[in-house]
């Protein structure tokens, strides 16, 4: 975040605000910095303290109207991200047979679950239910676990 100060044919000064929004991944899957910009002018009469001090207060709230809306990827859903990762990141860092599998499992087991959550939907407990389910078929009677149900125990830890 910056103040930019420019000065006017009139002697008034301008004000550029630069808010940084962080990093996002643009169509070509590379990271591009996402910057969001305002502009302010001193008002004929306003002293420059009073303007620089306006300045200020803009470019706090514009950073934390940002902050606030920030594309961290938490209002994405699961089934969005992996839909990236599989286009973007695996070709280029995992082999054709572990994209396969992996891709078999989370599309079969973790998508019809958990696909349609926002990331920042998932809590902790909430993997924690998801695992019980789907790794332990439990006897209804009693509630023992029989067997693994999807994954094996060793999978699911």
């Amino acid at each position: 975040m910056s103040i930019r100060e420019k000065k006017n044919k009139d002697g008034t000064i301008s004000f550029y605000i630069t808010v940084f929004e962080g990093y996002k991944i643009d169509r070509r899957g590379q990271y591009v910095q996402n910057r969001k910009y305002k502009s302010f002018k001193q008002p004929k009469g306003m002293g420059i303290r009073k303007a620089r001090q306006i300045a200020k207060e803009m470019e706090l709230e514009f950073q934390n109207q940002f902050q606030m809306k920030q594309s961290t990827g938490i209002d994405k859903k699961l089934s969005e991200v992996w839909s990236w990762y599989k286009k973007y990141y695996a070709p280029n860092k995992l082999r054709e047979s572990t994209i396969y599998s992996l891709d078999s499992l989370v599309q079969n087991k973790i998508l019809p679950e958990l696909g349609n959550y926002r990331i920042g939907d998932i809590s902790t407990s909430r993997i924690t239910i998801f695992l019980n389910d789907v790794a332990i078929v439990r006897d209804r009677k009693t509630g023992k676990p029989l067997r693994p149900k999807h994954f094996t125990p060793k999978t699911v830890l």
